[in-house]
């Protein structure tokens, strides 16, 4: 006889902070589905100038976390050079349908920018190919650049994650 945690006497599963069950209450319009999690309706940074505040080398895309002109923060993940659109493409995706599902998830967007809308500010660090930390200058940006796939018109393509409110706990927080 097997009892399942975490469900209510009508065999569901409870709203929390990991879930929410949005279909269960009424059908997600197409915008829902369209837009998942972005709720405010803010979407995908505002294109523009970004500053880019540090470069990420950790994991599996370089990337790098940026602040765009309203002020919103996001990380901003690149495309494998090798599968151009493919990491980008399944993360934003994925994350309106785990929203659909019911899974509280961040947003992720695919976003279009060129070299000169980014401008490293003055305190942006990032881990250089040498392995050291290095100040995240105009050369450092061109670096991490370098190693992802550029579209023919120029732009670069990847994923935007709007970071979650709260404070960021562990060694690569932003500040």
């Amino acid at each position: 006889d097997l009892i399942s945690k975490d469900v209510n006497n009508y065999d569901e599963v409870p709203d929390s902070l990991f879930f929410t069950n949005r279909q269960g209450r009424s059908a997600l319009g197409s915008s829902a589905l369209k837009n998942g999690p972005a709720l405010d309706g803010q979407g995908s940074p505002q294109a523009g100038a970004w500053k880019v505040l540090k470069g990420k080398s950790a994991g599996v895309n370089r990337g790098m976390f940026i602040e765009d002109g309203r002020g919103e923060r996001y990380l901003v993940k690149f495309d494998p050079m090798e599968n151009n659109e493919l990491a980008s493409a399944a993360e934003s995706i994925s994350s309106r349908v785990f929203y659909a599902a019911g899974y509280n998830v961040p947003e992720y967007h695919v976003v279009y920018f060129k070299r000169e809308d980014l401008t490293a500010q003055p305190n942006a660090t990032y881990y250089a190919d040498s392995g050291f930390k290095k100040p995240l200058e105009g050369s450092g940006i061109d670096e991490i650049l370098s190693e992802v796939p550029q579209l023919a018109d120029g732009r670069y393509r990847a994923s935007a994650s709007r970071l979650l409110k709260g404070d960021v706990l562990g060694r690569d927080n932003v500040k």
